[in-house]
């Protein structure tokens, strides 16, 4: 290494070595959102695929290909981007709320009595699942006005059948250790969660089905993913 002006230093500078737990996929998203205020490397709806398929959720370029001059009942899945609120002529509020999915950004209109419902939900990186009712205006535009907004991790958690989660066969007594306090941490729901162990010396997998219900968060999928010795987990 050379000093700042570019001479040689007799002395070499100490090894600085910082070492530090990987981020789970979830947080490396926020933490581009946060930094950016864009996704880089993934969509946060990525890992909600299978339960939006569950819950009958299109994407915005669906919406957008499906609609005509009667409004009809959608629902949407989205990353908030952010909001512009305003006021109208009579004194309410409302949002023009911007919005993420695979398809790319969209946005809704927000009236005040769902505006007033849902306001903690509708901050930038949180995502949200949205009961929209869709038509073709005059212009030939596609106006999407909420009829209902929730917190998708909700929504979700009482979507999802459950969780395969397949276990390294080199796993120790430790790991497995972690393993049954992320789940014993886990918040209840309807989801199921079967173990598969792979035995080594007898050649075969066992599969071993976990006692009451878990809530399938995109969250605990990343805990899941995150631990020592977890080979990966699948949805059922």
């Amino acid at each position: 290494q050379e000093s700042l002006f570019g001479a040689s230093s007799e002395t070499a500078p100490d090894t600085i070595r910082v070492t530090a737990d990987p981020w789970s996929k979830m947080d490396l998203l926020k933490e581009e959102f946060d930094a950016v205020g864009t996704y880089l490397t993934a969509h946060p709806l990525e890992s909600y695929a299978t339960s939006l398929e569950r819950l009958g959720v299109v994407t915005h370029a669906d919406a957008v290909a499906q609609a005509s001059g009667e409004a009809r009942r959608i629902k949407l899945a989205g990353a908030v981007l952010g909001r512009r609120e305003h006021r109208s002529s009579r004194g309410n509020r409302f949002a023009f709320l911007r919005l993420s999915d695979s398809s790319g950004a969209y946005e809704i209109t927000v009236f005040s009595e769902q505006l007033a419902a849902a306001r903690e939900l509708l901050e930038g990186g949180k995502s949200v699942l949205a009961t929209v009712e869709a038509r073709v205006d005059d212009n030939g535009e596609v106006r999407l006005t909420a009829q209902r907004i929730q917190s998708l991790d909700a929504a979700v958690a009482h979507a999802a059948a459950g969780l395969e989660v397949f276990l390294d066969a080199a796993g120790s007594e430790e790991d497995f250790g972690v393993l049954r306090a992320h789940l014993e941490a886990a918040s209840k729901g309807r989801g199921h969660i079967h173990l598969h162990v792979q035995i080594a010396e007898e050649g075969r997998v066992v599969e071993i089905g976990l006692p009451g219900g878990f809530a399938i968060s995109p969250a605990l999928r990343a805990e899941l993913e995150m631990a020592p010795g977890v080979a990966r987990p699948r949805d059922l």
